[in-house]
């Protein structure tokens, strides 16, 4: 997982893909493997700081909707949901391939709040994965609103989703509801990104005098609670 982070962050040898002259890598391939929650969070974290423009993750066979241990409870997701949360923290990256990576509505989800501001991506590779009608949706949500000019994004070969796969409980065109969140899992802390996000475009329009499509009536992490309560609420 360390040599992971140095190869993104342009610290390994060429092999792993192209550098430019100043030594960072420019181009990254890792398609073929097996990379689960360590590898996956590496990467993440390296996304910080890399200057890649090209990412390939293609063909990822490993850790589908694994359990593992976080503090005291196991809790059960695509490993790959780490290395989406990792791209609200990067600027660089044009194309990214994630085909036949087995993503799911909850990892298209994560992949489309994460990309929300994302300034030059232009290329989205997703063929071959179970996006299901909710995926879908979210690619389609994620193109239409993303800031950067996304000319490609190949969904060829999508399918229904995995069984296994979360289901989102956030609703794009009614976000008004009572949101039960556990922040151990990637697709709920997405959920609660986009909340916080649409609280604050409300704040906005509040200030302007304009309509407020959703504010915040009640936002409490109950600490006696294994899961953290938000509640968001159309009107003002």
């Amino acid at each position: 997982c360390a040599a992971v982070a140095a190869l993104l962050q342009g610290w390994g040898g060429k092999d792993a893909g192209e550098q430019t002259s100043s030594g960072q890598l420019e181009s990254a391939d890792f398609s073929g493997n097996f990379f689960g929650q360590a590898g996956f969070a590496a990467a993440a974290a390296a996304l910080r700081h890399t200057k890649l423009r090209s990412l390939s993750f293609a063909g990822n066979s490993g850790g589908r909707y694994l359990a593992s241990d976080v503090g005291h409870q196991q809790v059960r997701f695509h490993p790959i949901q780490l290395l989406l949360e990792g791209l609200n923290f990067n600027s660089s990256v044009e194309r990214l391939d994630l085909s036949s990576c087995g993503l799911g509505p909850d990892a298209a989800f994560v992949l489309g709040e994460a990309l929300q501001t994302h300034p030059c991506m232009q290329s989205l590779m997703l063929a071959d994965n179970p996006l299901g009608d909710a995926g879908i949706r979210c690619v389609i949500r994620l193109l239409i609103s993303i800031k950067s000019d996304v000319s490609f994004c190949n969904i060829c070969g999508h399918r229904e989703a995995d069984a296994m796969a979360h289901q989102v409980r956030f609703r794009s065109a009614q976000p008004g509801g009572i949101y039960s969140l556990n922040l151990k899992y990637p697709h709920d802390r997405a959920t609660l990104r986009t909340l916080l996000r649409l609280g604050g475009r409300s704040s906005a329009a509040g200030a302007r005098g304009g309509a407020s499509p959703a504010t915040f009536r009640h936002f409490k992490f109950d600490v006696r609670a294994p899961r953290p309560n938000v509640a968001c609420a159309e009107g003002g």
